[in-house]
């Protein structure tokens, strides 16, 4: 009897137990969702065929029989997606829609790109232009221009002042207004005298560099004069100090914020790290964030981050200051603006990542282990401090030996103040081996760009010439161990996707085209030959990346990232089931794939219902 009674009791906490975790069958859903579902939990492989959705939060997940109890006819809405794959709103780790790119396309000379091409218009063409038709513009700026293009113009003097002919342009119309051209990735930029100036970059005078460290200041060959290009942490630097977005009207920032939030819901994303937020003016981007989320119109969990750049390195803590009294004022319940980011050092691919081994052709004597932005000192400084006023840090790091120095820092302050499981590295491009496991260990997450993991080279005569070009720019053994995605993830890290979208965009960072690059090597553009084909990921660990990894990134896994009993019912519906695909005929169609709607807790957010 006392053996039955136990049974009986277990049986009954089982019961229970199963109850308490799909709700109470009297619940009427708000909707059903019924077809293939990818929940990124560990129970059931992952994998679940209906849901039932109550007031924004999953109630019931499992299968068709068990959620028909929560419907009502009249009352609740039921999506059969029987051909196609349903799988939890996506994180992008690592972006710039909202504070770089949307506000930039605000301003009529967005997208203006350098063309050499017989029969375009060059930039000088487009610029005048632009200006003439925008007379009353206090300032001019651009995103999209080409640096080797530019320098790789036939036409290109290398002793002339490209800065002095914008300014001529300028003066033309009598327009006393800066102009900036940023480049297609936001590390270089082309301006005119004014902005040199007004900056503090160019002592004209007496004809030197006095911009202040952590960018660089490009002159002319013969070096007369600047020719008009600066880099690195200079570029966003000088446009906050030249630009007076205090004078745009609020309309700007409000639009910025909603084109920003259409784009990232097209593409699949309702979690989202804005890396660069205060790039062009915060606090405006902030009150607008805010407005937003009040009024219940945001539809988006973000964390925005704020640069700490190297100009200002003799005013870090009062920076650090600055960034934690604005997340204070401006964060809801949505939105979180408790981030630092640090800029360690360049891109490898442009030889000024902060690597172990020399390059074997150095932009110069100075950058022949790449551009090391910060000591190792100020890093720890900025980290440990960030950390005691409980702000997160996310840092820029291609290079192994950024990477290294980055991890140190994380690990002392954790020594510090206790584990700060929200510190994250961004990009990492190449990891030492004992990095690897000090990332697991201290659980770092790292914001990794999957959809990169391409060579970009097409197919044909040519693809071993290219092939070695680009390799032989790194140093050696560099350039095929790039983004090893696989690697960390099977490490134990906590690895997420990123698509630094808009910079550098050769592939369009959907989690379509995200899934397919991370799982086949190729540019879905394009007929080429798989990178890295040992680092590969399955379709579900790119979807775990994309979801469920992305929200502890984040921070709010407990909420979101899972399609599970009680989280927050944020999903998109895709019009073909792809989950098992295998196979690489099948695997070079994800792109193909269209996604019908993403909801944000409960509700459609795309497509509008416009």
């Amino acid at each position: 009897m006392k053996r039955l009674f136990t049974s009986l009791l277990v049986l009954g906490t089982l019961a229970s137990t199963l109850c308490s975790c799909n709700g109470s069958s009297n619940e009427v859903a708000d909707l059903v969702v019924k077809g293939t579902i990818y929940t990124a939990e560990k129970e059931n492989n992952g994998e679940a065929t209906a849901f039932a959705v109550k007031d924004g939060k999953y109630i019931y997940v499992g299968d068709e029989q068990g959620v028909n109890k929560y419907i009502k006819e009249g009352k609740t809405q039921v999506i059969n997606n029987n051909d196609g794959l349903v799988i939890p709103g996506a994180t992008e780790g690592h972006g710039h829609f909202i504070g770089v790119d949307a506000m930039m396309r605000q301003f009529p000379g967005y997208d203006v790109q350098y063309f050499v091409e017989p029969g375009q218009k060059g930039l000088k063409d487009i610029l005048k232009e632009t200006l003439q038709n925008n007379p009353n513009s206090k300032f001019f700026i651009s995103w999209g221009l080409v640096f080797h293009k530019f320098t790789g113009d036939p036409n290109f003097d290398p002793n002339k002042s490209y800065a002095q002919e914008i300014q001529d342009i300028v003066d033309e119309l009598n327009m006393d207004i800066p102009v900036i051209f940023f480049d297609n990735a936001g590390h270089q930029a082309l301006c005119n005298n004014k902005v040199l100036k007004e900056a503090g970059l160019y002592d004209f005078d007496e004809k030197k560099i006095i911009a202040p460290p952590g960018g660089t200041v490009y002159l002319t060959e013969d070096k007369t004069a600047p020719n008009g290009w600066i880099g690195d942490e200079l570029v966003f630097y000088t446009a906050n100090k030249v630009l007076d977005f205090n004078s745009i009207d609020d309309k700007i920032f409000q639009n910025a914020v909603n084109d920003g939030l259409n784009e990232l819901h097209a593409r699949g994303f309702t979690n989202y790290l804005d890396a660069a937020v205060n790039a062009l003016n915060a606090e405006k981007l902030y009150k607008n964030i805010k407005e937003l989320d009040t009024n219940n119109n945001f539809g988006l969990n973000m964390a925005s981050c704020y640069i700490i750049q190297k100009p200002n390195v003799n005013e870090l803590h009062a920076k650090i200051d600055e960034a934690k009294a604005l997340g204070d004022s401006y964060k809801t319940d949505h939105f979180n603006p408790h981030n630092i980011k640090l800029w360690i050092d360049g891109v490898t691919e442009s030889r000024t990542g902060w690597v172990s081994k020399p390059y074997p052709n150095p932009i110069s004597e100075d950058f022949k282990y790449g551009n090391k932005i910060w000591t190792k000192e100020e890093i720890k400084d900025i980290v440990t401090y960030s950390n005691k006023n409980n702000l997160q840090v996310h840092s820029h790091t291609f290079g192994d030996e950024a990477v290294s120095a980055t991890i140190d820092a994380y690990i002392y302050s954790d020594g510090l103040y206790g584990r700060f499981n929200y510190n994250s590295l961004g990009h990492v491009r190449n990891i030492k081996h004992e990095d690897i496991d000090r990332c697991a260990i201290n659980k770092i997450s790292i914001a990794e760009n999957l959809v990169w993991h391409n060579s970009g080279i097409p197919e044909g005569p040519d693809y071993e010439t290219y092939y070695k070009m680009a390799s032989d720019l790194m140093p050696e053994g560099f350039w095929d161990t790039g983004y090893p995605m696989k690697s960390l993830l099977h490490a134990g890290i906590n690895v997420t996707s990123s698509t630094d979208a808009p910079a550098a965009e050769a592939i369009k960072g959907n989690i379509q085209n995200i899934i397919e690059v991370a799982t086949t090597g190729m540019d879905p553009n394009m007929d080429t030959r798989a990178f890295g084909i040992s680092e590969l990921l399955t379709v579900k660990e790119a979807l775990e990346c994309l979801t469920i990894n992305g929200a502890k990134q984040l921070g709010i896994d407990d909420k979101c990232g899972s399609i599970k009993v009680g989280k927050n019912a944020d999903f998109v519906v895709l019009d073909r089931n792809f989950l098992h695909y295998a196979e690489l005929e099948d695997l070079r169609t994800i792109h193909n794939v269209n996604i019908e709607s993403v909801y944000f807790e409960g509700k459609k957010v795309f497509p509008k219902n416009n």
